[in-house]
């Protein structure tokens, strides 16, 4: 079965959890797989896929963890520190401080008996947007939800008039359609295919563009006429970002990478392989970040040319299996069966991250890791090939232990 990233949505069921007294707040900035980004006035908002939102306000340099809401999220446009998220099953929760504090909506859905499937959400004009297997509307900040599908076909993606609040165009598996008065009525744009992406310019909201399999849409008058573009050539498009400054320079994301058009959509180029990008914003003029599947938070400042990773190290998905501090004071992690390096370092009392070593963790099977209290960067590991001295150049070195051992655990004094 193909994967896309709709498919990958579907398995994502956090948990609600929020910083503060009296809670943990996870060490680094999440898992190597970024489901969501969201940029606000008040800073750089990501999502992982394990569900916790982390904040930055200085482009992706240091990062700060909210909670843990689901898999997308968005802002109301007319007051960005109100936010909406929501998650797989259909809990949808509610900020009205800029993601610090949330509160948890009715559901859109009957949980017992359905799975939305969500995979896009908008806010707008007090009305709040939940697309997936179906499109739900609530006009009341989530107290009610309408009980019928106003469109045909799953609804993957949708973008938001900045001008005009009120309409928002919606990317369904049956065509394009759209909304002019804050989904009271819903009218099909463009049928015949399906879309999987729209995006609205930042600079001239009549400038619009739709895609889906294969093919591009443009239209220069606020989707009164559209004309076809050419193929992104990203794969299973994910996603659309127009230019702030530039109405004809639009960007596309999917599982093949990210590809750019100087045209208004008529050709394209793909810019850098970058796997599984689920999410594309274009901040300013040069500078993108793209939100991708294993590989992390993508920033680029050239538009596109040129890649590189924008977040700490990755810590995958809570399943720790050791940590330390050795007599240097730095802090050890161990953790398995996930992406990523196994044995991290910090430093800097968990705020930052780095590998030990380039193992990554699920080549690494260890029942015990221990650090050497005299010998500051030695670690000591024990698992099912063997006992090991772990240096502070983060090479594993077999000792000569007797295989009739069986050994789970180590510990040095």
């Amino acid at each position: 079965m193909k994967k896309t990233a709709f498919a990958l949505l579907l398995l994502v069921t956090p948990l609600m959890a929020k910083a503060g007294v009296n809670r943990w707040t996870p060490f680094g900035r999440g898992d190597d797989t970024v489901l969501d980004l969201l940029l606000t006035p008040q800073g750089l908002y990501s999502i992982t896929s394990d569900g916790r939102l982390f904040r930055s306000g200085d482009s992706g340099v240091t990062w700060e963890y909210l909670a843990s809401v689901g898999g997308l999220m968005a802002a109301d446009p007319l007051n960005p520190r109100v936010m909406t998220a929501v998650t797989q099953p259909g809990d949808v929760y509610r900020s009205v401080d800029a993601g610090r504090s949330w509160g948890h909506l009715r559901w859109p859905v009957d949980q017992e008996t359905y799975t939305p499937g969500i995979a896009s959400i908008k806010t707008a004009a007090g009305t709040i947007y939940v697309g997936g297997l179906s499109l739900y509307v609530s006009r009341d900040n989530g107290e009610s939800w309408s009980s019928s599908n106003p469109v045909e076909g799953a609804v993957s993606a949708m973008a938001v008039d900045p001008s005009k609040p009120r309409t928002v165009w919606f990317a369904s598996t049956a065509g394009l359609w759209k909304t002019v008065d804050a989904g009271k009525t819903f009218s099909l744009v463009l049928g015949g295919e399906g879309f999987t992406a729209v995006a609205v310019s930042p600079s001239r909201p009549a400038t619009l563009y739709a895609g889906g399999s294969g093919r591009s849409w443009s239209s220069q008058d606020g989707g009164a006429t559209w004309r076809p573009g050419g193929d992104p050539g990203v794969a299973d498009l994910t996603a659309l970002a127009v230019d702030p400054a530039m109405p004809a320079k639009v960007y596309a994301a999917g599982l093949g990478g990210v590809a750019a058009s100087q045209d208004g959509g008529a050709t394209w180029t793909v810019l850098g392989s970058r796997p599984a990008a689920f999410s594309l914003i274009a901040a300013r003029k040069g500078l993108l970040f793209a939100g991708t599947d294993g590989d992390g938070l993508q920033l680029s400042r050239n538009g596109g040319r040129s890649w590189s990773r924008q977040d700490q190290v990755g810590m995958g998905y809570p399943q720790a299996a050791f940590i330390g501090r050795d007599r240097g004071g730095a802090l050890y992690l161990y953790h398995y069966f996930t992406a990523g390096p196994g044995l991290l370092r910090s430093a800097d009392d968990g705020r930052t991250w780095t590998p030990v070593n380039d193992i990554p963790a699920d080549q690494i099977a260890l029942y015990g890791v221990a650090v050497d209290r005299r010998r500051s960067g030695v670690l000591w590991a024990v698992g099912p090939d063997g006992t090991f001295r772990i240096g502070k150049d983060g090479v594993m070195r077999r000792l000569p232990v007797s295989p009739q051992l069986e050994m789970d655990h180590v510990a040095t004094v």
